[in-house]
């Protein structure tokens, strides 16, 4: 754990990077959003929660095997989409993004789930977007400006290049009560993760990862590509190199620590301590027998 010199130092990094997230907020506010919110656990779970079980809904393949019955079912209980999702004919009640514009993929990508979501306006504009404050949001977030449910969290970011760091991180989160920040954006280096920390933020008994395959980098829209364009959608570039996906790579994951590591440290530390049950929707995925099937 840390020395009180290194919590201090922590502290004093952070505020500094909490208060110029919130300059940007203002500045959101002021010039491109007419009514962005601060992220409030407290106030989506009373809102928005209709149910203690939260779906997670990713792009892998696996998509495709779901049928009818299981989409009714998650309809019946909440659901967050991230990414790609809105190629998807089913609407989340949460969506979460992640913009980059550290390089010209990127960029393009960003743009193009813009176009997405105003497009699909009509299916979306009841959707709560859950973003993170960064520099490259202003001039992504400003065609989003018709959108009505926009809530930027205060980023922070938990390090940990191996799982004996990150788990030391989240328990210094516990133990300091930070990890309980009614407007924090609990950030990794993975969508999953930080869907998984919303879940855990909105207090959801129950989380379902569907779509999170990992094995792989097909996604369910790969086999539909013609339909989807017709339907006035645009596909990103695909920015997946190797034969299973980034995130779950031992090299080429953003700070050297999978996926499927960071989810077993969420779950030993924190989800099973707080009566959570973390499930996957498939075997056809990177992280079952890790996490049990969900029975639908």
């Amino acid at each position: 754990m840390m020395s009180t010199v290194n919590t201090f130092k922590y502290y004093i990094k952070q505020s500094k990077k909490l208060y110029n997230q919130y300059l940007i907020f203002k500045s959101l506010k002021r010039n491109f959003i007419s009514s962005p919110n601060i992220l409030n656990y407290k106030l989506l779970s009373n809102n928005v929660k209709k149910s203690n079980t939260l779906f997670i809904l990713g792009s892998g393949s696996s998509i495709n095997d779901m049928t009818e019955k299981n989409f009714k079912l998650i309809q019946k209980n909440n659901s967050i989409g991230f990414n790609n999702w809105t190629l998807h004919e089913f609407v989340p009640d949460y969506y979460t993004l992640d913009f980059k514009d550290n390089n010209i993929v990127n960029e393009k990508i960003a743009f193009a789930q813009i176009h997405n979501f105003n497009h699909r306006y009509t299916d979306y504009k009841n959707v709560h977007f859950i973003l993170r404050l960064n520099r490259s949001y202003p001039k992504y977030v400003k065609h989003l400006n018709t959108f009505n449910n926009l809530h930027f969290g205060f980023q922070l970011a938990i390090s940990g290049a191996t799982s004996f760091d990150y788990r030391d991180n989240i328990k210094f989160l516990i133990s300091t009560k930070l990890i309980n920040s009614n407007h924090v954006f609990y950030n990794k280096n993975s969508s999953v993760h930080n869907a998984i920390m919303f879940a855990y933020k909105m207090k959801y008994k129950k989380v379902v990862l569907c779509g999170i395959d990992l094995l792989n980098t097909k996604y369910f829209y790969d086999h539909n590509k013609e339909n989807i364009k017709s339907r006035g959608l645009i596909l990103t570039p695909k920015v997946q190199t190797s034969k299973i996906h980034k995130t779950n790579h031992p090299t080429d994951s953003a700070g050297g620590l999978p996926i499927s590591k960071i989810i077993t440290v969420l779950n030993e530390v924190l989800l099973k301590p707080n009566n959570i049950e973390l499930y996957i929707a498939t075997k056809k995925s990177a992280l079952y027998p890790q996490l049990p099937i969900f029975k639908w």
